[in-house]
């Protein structure tokens, strides 16, 4: 299982927000939460506040194919905004 750090929305109401949130499946140490405050006015956070909600999520392995060359696709080598959507 992986997991989604998100924001609560009693500190997003605040201005209050996280700026990082994947939490890789393999990950065992202490979770640290990222935030920004984004309003006029300091934030005051207490032990033991509810600063942000966990989100687990299932990660899907499969074995891997190991090939001599990659097959041509309709994206190819795009990268951002190669979608076609702007």
């Amino acid at each position: 299982m992986g997991a989604l750090v998100r924001d609560k929305s009693s500190m997003a109401a605040r201005r209050v927000i996280c700026t990082a949130g994947v939490i890789d499946a393999g990950y065992r140490g202490e979770i640290r939460i990222v935030m920004e405050n984004l309003g006029d006015q300091p934030a005051e956070i207490h032990a033991g506040d509810k600063i942000a909600n966990l989100i687990p999520y299932p990660v899907l392995t499969s074995p891997v194919e190991v090939v001599e060359e990659l097959a041509e696709s309709n994206r190819n080598a795009g990268g951002f905004g190669s979608s076609g959507r702007r």
